[in-house]
C-alpha cells in the first residue's frame, strides 16, 4: 500500500492521530507530530513489509 499525505507544507506544524483501513483486514495507526511521521503501526504485524513510507517533500502534489 503506498499512502502520499500531501506535501509538508500541508501538515507544517500539525498534529494528527490517524488509522487507515487499506483492506484485507489491515489497519495503520499513526501520529504526525509538528509535520513529522513521529510513529506508525500495522495491524496484524506481518503486513508492515507491505507498508512503503515516503519521506514529504516539498513539492506540490497534483
Amino acid at each position: 500500500m503506498e499512502f502520499n499525505a500531501g506535501t509538508e507544507t500541508d501538515f507544517a506544524n500539525r498534529d494528527t492521530d490517524f488509522k487507515l483501513h487499506p483492506g484485507k483486514q489491515t489497519t495503520i495507526i499513526g501520529k504526525v507530530e509538528n509535520g513529522k511521521l513521529a510513529r506508525w503501526s500495522v495491524e496484524p504485524n506481518s503486513c508492515k513489509n507491505d507498508v512503503v513510507v515516503y519521506k514529504m517533500s516539498s513539492k506540490k502534489v497534483n
